[in-house]
């Protein structure tokens, strides 16, 4: 049985578009064990805090995420992983 914590991420930038940008790549990556909490603005800068659920089975999964992406990242597109 796989225990699930959370840990708090914060986002915060002047360039609200970069900062939005940024927790929309996180809800891509993470999926559902992603969520903006809460959103507010300080000083021009917007602040996003966020929680994501981790546990056994969520390393397991960013564990193979990563590695796909190294296998992947700088191969032209329709290049198989093996071909020379």
């Amino acid at each position: 049985m796989a225990v699930e914590r959370g840990i708090r991420i914060t986002l915060s930038g002047e360039d609200e578009a970069a900062v939005e940008m940024a927790a929309d790549e996180l809800k891509h990556r993470l999926g559902a064990r992603f969520a903006v909490t809460r959103r507010r603005r300080e000083g021009g800068r917007l602040r996003l805090v966020g929680a994501m659920l981790t546990g056994s089975a969520a390393h397991v999964d960013a564990a193979a995420s990563d590695l796909l992406d190294r296998l992947y990242a700088g191969r032209a597109a329709g290049e198989h992983v093996g071909a020379s």
